[in-house]
C-alpha cells in the first residue's frame, strides 16, 4: 500500500514537470512529441525516480510470489509427511493395540534357541517314548515341536543335524499323531499335519510314509532318512525336539 502511494506522489511529480500543454490526459503520441523536446533537470530526475520505483514494485511482486510458492511447497512436503507415517503405522503388525515383539527381538531362555521365530531345544541325551518325551517338554514350559510349512521344517532340520552332528544321530519325536483317526495325521494343538513331500519321507525307497498302519501312530524325524518324517511305534525311545508355543 506504501509502495502504490508513493507510485502515485511520483507521478504527480512528474506530471507537475510535464511541458505547458501537456497533461496527464495527453494522448501518446503527443506526450512523445513534447517530450523530444529539451526535458527539465527536475523532470528528468522525477522520470528517473519512475522508472527506479517500477522496478522496485516488480521486484517486490516477484519476492511475494516467491514466498506463497515456497510456503505452498512447505505445506505439501508436510502433507506427503503425514501420509508416509500413516501407512508405516498401519503396516506394522498389531496386536491389542500395541507393536508385536518381532521374531529377531525374542529372546529365549534356558537352553532354548530361537528357530524359525519359536523357542525350541532338542534334548539329544534324552530316550523316551513319544508320551513321556511331550510330559518332559510340558515340564519345561513348552510341548513337542510341530510346523505348517517348508521354510520352517527346514529350519529345524538345520538346527536338529548342527545339535546331532554326524556322530550322535537320534531318532527325533515332534507332536504328531493318527492315534485318534486312523490314517488322519493331527498336530497336539489339532491342527492337520502337512502330508506328502517335502515332508514326509519314504520306506524301503519307494514306499512314501506314512505307511505302518494302526501298528505306527506317531511322528518321528528319522535319522536313517535325513530326519524326514515317518511314522513309527509310540513306545519308540527318541529324542523330544521341545518347542515354546506362545
Amino acid at each position: 500500500m506504501a509502495l502504490f502511494v508513493l507510485h502515485a506522489v511520483m507521478l504527480a511529480g512528474v506530471a507537475a514537470s510535464l511541458p505547458s500543454g501537456v497533461d496527464e490526459n495527453t494522448d501518446p503520441l503527443t506526450l512523445t512529441r513534447s517530450l523530444q523536446q529539451p526535458l527539465s533537470s527536475e523532470c528528468a530526475t522525477n522520470l528517473a525516480e519512475l522508472l527506479l520505483l517500477r522496478q522496485e514494485l516488480k521486484l517486490a511482486e516477484a519476492v511475494e510470489v516467491g514466498r506463497e510458492s515456497l510456503s505452498g511447497l512447505n505445506n505439501i512436503g508436510a502433507y506427503l509427511r503425514e501420509i508416509r507415517d500413516a501407512l508405516t503405522q498401519k503396516d506394522a503388525p498389531q496386536e491389542d493395540g500395541l507393536t508385536v515383539q518381532t521374531s529377531a527381538a525374542k529372546q529365549c531362555t534356558g537352553g532354548f534357541r530361537l528357530v524359525a521365530g519359536k523357542c525350541m531345544l532338542l534334548l539329544l541325551n534324552e530316550r523316551k517314548t513319544w508320551a513321556d518325551s511331550r510330559l518332559h517338554c510340558q515340564q519345561i514350559g513348552a510341548d513337542l515341536a510341530t510346523f505348517h510349512d517348508a521354510g520352517t521344517f527346514g529350519a529345524i532340520l538345520d538346527y536338529v543335524k548342527e545339535i546331532s552332528g554326524p556322530d550322535k544321530g537320534v531318532n527325533v519325536w515332534v507332536g504328531g499323531s493318527d492315534a485318534v483317526v486312523e490314517d488322519v495325521w493331527t498336530w497336539l494343538t489339532g491342527e492337520f499335519m502337512p502330508r506328502g513331500s517335502p515332508f514326509w519321507g519314504t520306506r524301503n525307497n519307494y514306499t512314501p510314509e506314512p505307511s505302518g498302519g494302526t501298528n505306527e501312530n506317531c511322528s518321528i524325524l528319522y535319522k536313517t532318512d535325513f530326519y524326514y518324517l515317518h511314522d513309527i511305534t509310540c513306545s519308540h525311545a527318541g529324542s523330544p525336539l521341545c518347542m515354546k508355543h506362545d
